[in-house]
């Protein structure tokens, strides 16, 4: 286990000399180990062939746009619940109401056959 870790750390500081220009030091760090050798020209090649890449700035604008027009929809669906939270509060409120009124009045009605009958 140590052994990993320390190969993984001499990988990271491989990368971070790369990263910052100094592959000389870089690749001494990782020259005693054929399989770290291996990785490193693995994170080499990754880092030519991966370069960081500036967008156009009609994409930038059509993307904004696409996603400010996007949002729009749901901010008026989050807003017409907020206006309308209280009414709908009053309109649960009474079915909830209305539903429990309806059980007790099926319960009292089928009582009263069985109080007649007795």
């Amino acid at each position: 286990m140590a052994a990993e870790e320390e190969e993984s750390g001499l990988l990271n500081r491989f990368i971070e000399g790369l990263l910052v220009g100094d592959e000389r030091q870089a690749w001494s760090l990782v020259s005693g180990s054929a399989e770290l050798t291996a990785l490193a020209w693995l994170a080499r090649s990754l880092r030519q062939a991966l370069r960081p890449v500036e967008p156009e700035p009609a994409f930038r604008a059509s993307l904004h746009a696409t996603l400010v027009s996007s949002a729009i929809p749901a901010r008026r669906e989050e807003s017409w619940a907020t206006q309308h939270r209280t009414e709908l509060l009053i309109g649960a409120a009474l079915g909830s109401t209305l539903s429990i009124a309806g059980v007790v009045a099926l319960v009292l009605r089928r009582r009263q056959p069985a109080r007649r009958a007795a």
